[in-house]
């Protein structure tokens, strides 16, 4: 596991472990803004996550691949299944969509979101921040 796959898990198992309890009296009167600071904290790990999640389908693809013939869905689902329990789990809730391409010049996968926003986008090249326009873009280059 890597060092950021770490620093994500335990900021995930502090943060998804507290005990919810009533905020503090706050004797100023001043409000602040500490749940949309811990909701962004959780934003990012879980961007960090599915990035390595990303990372591992990447790495997973690109040595299945160099036997000549890409992966088809249901073998990557089988090894992850038997691998990676959490890139297993987000295959198959949406989180990241494979597009079952047959070309290693293809989009191998993206995140649910990258069609409507931007999001990342795995190729052959690596893992890629795109728009959804750049997105349906290469898709429709290499179905």
């Amino acid at each position: 596991m890597n060092r950021g796959a770490m620093v994500a898990l335990a900021l995930t198992a502090t943060l998804g472990c507290q005990k919810s309890s009533p905020p503090p009296p706050n004797p100023s009167g001043v409000t602040g803004t500490v749940g949309g600071a811990i909701a962004g904290v959780k934003g990012a790990v879980e961007r960090t996550v599915t990035l390595n999640e990303l990372n591992n389908l990447r790495l997973f693809i690109d040595t299945a691949s160099h036997s000549g013939k890409m992966p088809t869905k249901a073998e990557v689902m089988a090894a992850a299944e038997r691998e990676d329990k959490k890139l297993a789990a987000f295959l198959a809730d949406g989180t990241i969509v494979m597009t079952g391409t047959k070309s290693r010049e293809g989009v191998w996968a993206y995140v649910k979101d990258a069609e409507v926003s931007s999001g990342y986008v795995v190729t052959s090249t690596g893992i890629e921040r795109k728009t959804a326009a750049e997105l349906r873009q290469m898709l429709a280059a290499n179905p």
